[in-house]
């Protein structure tokens, strides 16, 4: 089967100063592009925030925050499964056959060098905002010289945030899915803080609501940050 033809890179993604992208309680505020840049306000409180950079994106329900997992990688010439994912990136030993080394020696190359080429990348400059919600950051290439803030109200609504430096990612398919998260990663990028920049993930002491019965076991989940 012939490598699909991957044509030019699609455009940037760019919230401009003083620009405000704000979502309904519980909704979700998604940017994708090869170049994520936001200089302005992105809100989703009781929703989600998720920047990503990328050629291809893959998402799916998350079981660890309350909202979706995100994967990026360049195009992909030709499709491939976890397995020969894993065995020719040397995460595990599934196969030793001719199209595993051409991921390795061929496939895997072109794909860097895309994303080198293109740069992947996200910056955040301005303001993320997600009140009892999550915010993600996804890319080869992070700079977070802005504002990320969540928040942990009461009744399990816990706010996370997370900057995941992965350069290639994928979905795993079907019978090729592994145990554990079907979202797969084989390389590592760069997270940079900015000086000057915040990231938190405090509690919410305004929320003066009720406990509810549903929550009771629980009553309250701390917020987290995760840096990968």
């Amino acid at each position: 089967t012939p490598a699909v033809v991957i044509g030019d890179a699609p455009g940037d993604v760019r919230v401009e100063p003083g620009a405000q992208v704000t979502m309904a309680s519980g909704g979700k505020a998604m940017l994708f592009a090869p170049h994520v840049v936001n200089a302005g306000t992105v809100s989703a409180p009781d929703g989600q925030v998720i920047m990503a950079a990328g050629e291809q994106v893959y998402l799916m329900t998350s079981l660890s925050v309350r909202g979706l997992d995100v994967a990026v990688s360049a195009p992909m010439p030709w499709v491939f499964d976890y397995y020969h994912m894993a065995s020719a990136a040397g995460l595990g030993n599934y196969y030793s056959d001719a199209f595993t080394s051409d991921l390795a020696t061929i496939v895997f190359p072109q794909m860097a060098a895309r994303a080198s080429s293109v740069g992947y990348s996200v910056v955040n400059d301005g303001v993320v905002q997600a009140d009892h919600g999550n915010i993600t950051l996804m890319s080869r290439s992070i700079l977070q010289n802005g504002a990320l803030q969540a928040s942990t109200a009461l009744n399990n609504r816990n706010g996370s945030i997370r900057l995941q430096a992965w350069g290639e990612g994928m979905m795993s398919y079907g019978s090729s899915m592994p145990d554990g998260s079907p979202l797969q990663y084989w390389s590592t990028g760069t997270l940079v803080l900015g000086s000057g920049s915040v990231t938190t993930a405090m509690p919410d002491l305004s929320d003066a609501g009720e406990i509810e019965l549903a929550a009771l076991v629980t009553r309250y989940s701390p917020g987290r940050i995760e840096l990968r």
